[in-house]
């Protein structure tokens, strides 16, 4: 029996040592006061059976019999026995006591400081779920608990005893004390940077919840995913082209970050996932300048295959079509901000500047003119929901006036009036980029939609919606119109009546 019980020992101590550190320091995280009584008496219950035999000699041991069959050494095998399954049961808790929050601030902060984001990462995942559920407390609540506590201080009375006891004021301090911890930890750029790789779920959940410096984070995760042309986002992207003929995206539960957001449309709209996306893309796009920049010169059909899913700008652009395509088919009333690839249009036409060995006879001279097609056609898809909607009869109804699809309308207006402007594309290009749209539009006024199809002829020739005709970007339009193939054209058009029969 002795050498069972050594043996057991053995193993205790052995297991101990060989446990990864962060499970070392999840197991010591988890010891609170009531662990460490139950740990001690334990032990006492362990030493006490053991040395029983010299407690006997001198009268030291407790007045209580054994229960028959029960021996010492049988005891002393249960009780490290137990041990060791209670030890074993605090490993697999997936909780820490709130009476630890202020040992895990501290020791957080450690691994934080001395770059153990391994060990820290893992802790931080196998908690969140306890402290997003914490953190997704509202406000108020927090508010209330923190008058009642200055309440409790200054009166010094048995009611607010009775309140202390009531409304456990004691439990918002442990809140107060994790948002900030988690707030310092997710406000380190390298910490989000290398959880951004190994746990961008853990990362999208924190997404969802609000705490101090939360936006910080929120837009150093997205920026991290998109500086990485290998990050989990660009893979998922990627394998996300599964598009039906009315321009709804299928996600795969493969696909767990883009499924997290847009499964629910709501989430991607609560984050503001077009933020942190718009903003790193139109960052990018204004530092892509000069002749012999990258997208300034000659276009080779390798960057149309392949080299587009290494491109933050088509990333990006491939991002909003998803993004605003499954709130125009959930129904959703919001435009989601699709409003960014007027801005990245602006960027490139900021920057566009053919190197000097560009072909101006092809169809796409330069990668900034693929992007400008891409771009166009992104927007028209979203016009175009609304034909196919009615053709399919859809549960969800898709109409004229659908906020998103709105928004899409004057988008396209916009930038075709900016393209004009800018005066930097060929003549074959505007005339071929006008007919597109003229088939959008012809599209539109034969299923009666010709509001749509108005809102974005206006568009095309008005810097805003509230500005006057630009006789300019009018006069261009017509020209480049004698060019569009006669089968388009109709003199009962919407484009026709407006700018060509009766000018606006």
């Amino acid at each position: 029996m002795e050498a069972n019980i050594l043996t057991l020992l053995a193993i205790f101590i052995a297991g101990y040592t060989l446990l990864e550190e962060g499970k070392k320091i999840d197991l010591r995280l988890r010891f609170s006061f009531g662990s460490r009584v139950t740990t001690f008496l334990l032990i006492v219950a362990l030493l006490y059976t053991i040395y029983l035999p010299v407690l006997e000699a001198y009268s030291l041991d407790l007045p209580m019999s054994w229960i028959k069959g029960w021996k010492r050494e049988l005891t002393v095998f249960t009780v490290i026995v137990v041990m060791l399954v209670y030890l074993v049961s605090k490993l697999m808790e997936s909780s820490l006591p709130k009476s630890r929050i202020l040992a895990w601030k501290k020791v957080s902060r450690d691994l934080l400081r001395h770059q153990k984001f391994d060990t820290l990462a893992f802790l931080l995942n196998k908690y969140h779920l306890q402290f997003i559920a914490e953190l997704g407390k509202s406000q108020g609540d927090r508010d209330r608990a923190t008058l009642l506590r200055r309440y409790i201080f200054r009166c010094k009375c048995i009611l607010a005893s009775l309140l202390r006891g009531k409304f456990s004021p004691d439990t918002s301090k442990y809140e107060d004390e994790l948002s900030k911890s988690i707030s310092g930890l997710l406000k380190s750029n390298v910490f989000v940077k290398y959880l951004s790789w190994t746990y961008p779920l853990l990362c999208a959940e924190f997404t969802k919840v609000r705490f101090s410096d939360s936006k910080e984070f929120t837009t150093t995760f997205f920026r991290a995913l998109m500086a990485n042309t290998s990050s989990p986002l660009y893979v998922e992207l990627r394998d996300t082209q599964n598009v039906s003929y009315t321009g709804e995206y299928f996600l795969d539960a493969s696909s767990q970050l883009l499924s997290f957001y847009f499964e629910e449309i709501e989430v991607a709209r609560n984050v503001g996932v077009w933020k942190p996306v718009g903003d790193y893309v139109t960052e990018f796009i204004k530092r892509q300048k000069g002749q012999d920049n990258y997208y300034n010169q000659p276009f080779s059909y390798s960057y149309s295959e392949e080299e587009k899913w290494n491109c933050p700008i088509f990333v990006g652009m491939h991002f909003f079509s998803l993004m605003v395509s499954r709130a125009i088919h959930a129904g959703y009333e919001g435009h989601m901000w699709l409003m960014y690839l007027e801005y990245f249009i602006d960027e490139i036409l900021e920057n566009y500047e053919k190197n000097s060995e560009v072909d101006v006879e092809i169809e796409f001279p330069t990668r900034f003119d693929y992007l400008i097609y891409e771009a166009l056609d992104v927007v028209k898809s979203w016009v175009k929901a609304v034909v196919y909607n009615d053709e399919r009869k859809s549960n969800i109804h898709i109409s004229e006036g659908s906020m998103p699809v709105q928004y899409a309308a004057k988008t396209l207006g916009n930038i075709f009036y900016k393209l004009i402007k800018a005066k930097k594309l060929t003549e074959k290009q505007y005339v071929y980029y006008l007919q597109n749209t003229i088939r959008l539009l012809k599209e539109l006024d034969d299923m009666g939609k010709q509001e749509l199809s108005k809102l974005i002829v206006e568009n095309m020739v008005k810097k805003y919606e509230s500005s006057e005709v630009d006789k300019y970007t009018l006069d261009k339009l017509k020209f480049f119109y004698d060019d569009v193939d006669h089968i388009l054209k109709c003199k009962k058009s919407t484009f026709e009546v407006l700018l060509v029969n009766n000018p606006l």
